[in-house]
C-alpha cells in the first residue's frame, strides 16, 4: 500500500507589480509557464514529480503532483521568479518542502529542503507523446456509485476491433499505473492499440479523476468497477464484443478471474498474477522482499511470525494493540540504526514511529486486508472456461514465480483449464529489467518493459 499526501487547497502568492517592467516580466515568465516533469533525489533515490506554472491576476502560481504519493495538483505557495532564479514551496502540513533553483537551457535544477533534509531536484519541460491513433476521454457511471474516468484508445480504422481491458494492481492507481514515473499501462495501451486492439484503462475509484472511496474497497468491490468497464467496452460500436480480453496486473489478475468466471470474455492475461491464497502470497512476498533488500533469515522469521499473529487476530476480531506496541519498539530500534541523513529525512524518532504505525494500522485494519488474506484465486479460476496467459517476472519478489507457477500448473490440470505460462528473464514485478527484483530498485530502473514482454502478450493475443 502507498502513503498518501492530501493535496492542500490552492494558495496564491500576491506579487507586487513594478511599474514599467510589465513587458520584461511577460517575456521572462514565459520561460517557466507550462508543465514540467522531473525527479527529486532523496538519499540517492529519485522520486518523480510534476509541476505546472501558470499566470494569474496576482502573479505566477503553480501546482505540484507526486503520483506515487497520491498528491495531485497540490497548490504551491511562495512562488518567486527573479530570472534566472525560481523558487516555490509545497505546503505539506508540518513539513513544508522548499525548492530553490535556476532556469538554464530549458531545465530547472537546484536544491530542496524539507524538515532539515536537503536534496537535489531537476525539472524538464513535459513533452506529450505523439500518438498515431485516436483516444477518447471517458467517464463510466456505475450503478453502485463510483464514476470511473479513463482513456479509450482506438485503432485508426473503423473496426469492430478486438479489445483489452487493463486492470490495475493493489493500492490506488491511476490509469497509467504510474509507479516512480514508469507507466506500464500507458505503454501497454500504446503498443496494443498500434497492433489493432482497442484498449480501455481507468483511474481507480477515488483516485485521480475517478470518484468514490477506495479506502474501504475489497477486491470484490473493485471487481464491480471493472464489470462496469467491461460492459461499457462491449457496448462500444468500435469493439467486437466477442473478442474482449482482460489483462490484470498483480491483484488485477484475481479481479480478472472474478470477471471471467461470470462474464463471457475471449481470454485472460494474468500479468504477475497470483495463484495461491492471499495470506500465503503475502508471507512469501515479505520473505522475498526482506531478503532482496539485504535482510537476514532472522528478520524474515520475526516478520513472518508477526504477520501470522496479525492475520489470526484479524480473522477473529482480536485486539491488535499489543502487536502495535511490539512494532513500536522494533521501529525505535530501527531508527537508531539510521544514518544522520536518513534520520533527518524521516524526521525525529516519534514522527517516524507514528507515521509507520499509522500506515500499519491503515493496512491491517482495512476491509481489503481482511478479505484478501482469506481469498483463494481458485474460487473463481476454477470456473474460467476461456484461455489464460500467465506472464511472470523471473525476479518478482511480490508475486514469486516459483510458488505461483507451481500452483497454476496444479490447478490448471485439476480444473482442465487452457493455460499458457511464460517467464520473462531478468524482470521484476513491474516487468522492468532488474538486478535483484527488490522494491528499492523500482525508482532506479529504466522506465520501460524488459525485452520480450510486449511481444509475448501480442503473440498470444494474435493466436487466439
Amino acid at each position: 500500500m502507498r502513503e498518501r499526501l492530501t493535496a492542500p487547497a490552492l494558495l496564491l502568492l500576491l506579487a507586487l507589480l513594478i511599474p514599467g517592467a510589465c513587458a520584461r516580466a511577460e517575456v521572462e515568465t514565459a520561460d517557466v509557464l507550462g508543465e514540467w516533469v522531473g525527479e527529486i533525489q532523496i538519499m540517492g533515490q529519485p522520486l518523480g514529480f510534476e509541476v505546472e506554472f501558470f499566470e494569474t491576476p496576482q502573479g505566477l502560481a503553480g501546482t505540484m503532483s507526486i503520483p506515487t504519493q497520491g498528491l495531485r495538483d497540490g497548490g504551491l505557495t511562495e512562488v518567486s521568479w527573479d530570472p534566472p532564479e525560481l523558487g516555490f514551496t509545497l505546503p505539506v502540513p508540518g513539513a513544508p518542502a522548499r525548492y530553490e533553483g535556476t532556469v538554464e537551457e530549458g531545465l530547472i535544477s537546484g536544491e530542496f529542503n524539507q524538515s532539515g533534509y536537503t536534496g537535489l531536484f531537476e525539472l524538464r519541460p513535459y513533452v506529450a507523446p505523439v500518438l498515431d491513433y485516436p483516444t477518447e476521454e471517458v467517464r463510466i457511471e456505475t450503478d453502485h456509485g463510483p464514476v470511473l474516468a479513463g482513456t479509450l484508445s482506438l485503432p485508426e480504422d473503423d473496426g469492430p476491433h478486438p479489445a483489452v481491458l487493463l486492470i490495475t494492481g493493489s493500492g490506488a492507481q491511476d490509469r497509467d499505473e504510474d509507479i516512480y514515473g514508469f507507466k506500464p499501462f500507458f505503454l501497454l495501451a500504446d503498443h496494443l492499440t498500434n497492433q489493432g486492439y482497442a484498449v480501455l484503462r481507468c483511474d481507480d475509484r477515488g483516485f485521480a479523476d475517478s470518484t468514490g472511496d477506495i479506502s474501504t474497497a475489497t477486491s470484490a468491490d473493485l471487481a464491480l468497477d471493472y464489470a462496469a468497464q467491461l460492459r461499457y467496452l462491449e457496448e462500444r460500436a468500435e469493439v467486437d464484443p466477442e473478442r474482449v480480453y482482460l489483462l490484470g496486473h498483480s491483484e488485477g489478475s484475481i479481479i480478472a478471474g472474478m470477471l471471467a468466471a461470470e462474464y463471457d470474455v475471449a481470454g485472460v492475461i494474468m500479468f504477475a498474477g497470483q495463484a495461491v491464497p492471499g495470506d500465503e502470497l503475502l508471507l512469501a512476498q515479505s520473505a522475498k522482499t526482506i531478503l532482496a533488500e539485504g535482510g537476514t533469515a532472522e528478520d524474515v522469521a520475526w516478520n513472518q511470525d508477526f504477520q501470522r499473529r496479525a492475520y489470526d487476530k484479524i480473522r477473529n476480531d482480536g485486539d491488535l494493540e499489543p502487536l502495535y506496541d511490539e512494532l513500536d519498539a522494533v521501529l525505535r530500534e530501527q531508527y537508531a540504526s539510521f544514518t544522520p541523513a536518513e534520520q533527518a529525512a524521516f524526521g525525529d524518532v516519534d514522527t517516524f514511529v507514528e507515521t509507520q504505525l499509522a500506515q500499519q494500522r491503515t493496512m491491517l485494519e482495512s476491509p481489503w486486508t481482511a478479505y484478501f488474506i482469506d481469498y483463494d484465486p481458485w474460487t473463481h479460476l476454477a470456473a474460467v472456461d476461456c484461455p489464460i496467459l500467465a506472464v511472470f517476472g523471473e525476479l518478482d519478489v511480490q508475486v514469486p514465480p516459483d510458488l505461483n507457477i507451481a500452483a497454476l500448473e496444479t490447478g490448471a490440470a485439476e480444473h482442465d483449464l487452457t493455460v499458457s505460462i511464460e517467464t520473462i528473464a531478468g524482470a521484476n514485478h513491474l516487468f522492468q529489467t532488474a538486478e535483484s527484483g527488490g522494491l528499492s530498485e523500482y525508482p532506479l530502473l529504466e522506465k520501460d518493459f524488459a525485452p520480450g514482454v510486449l511481444e509475448t502478450i501480442t503473440a498470444w493475443l494474435d493466436a487466439q
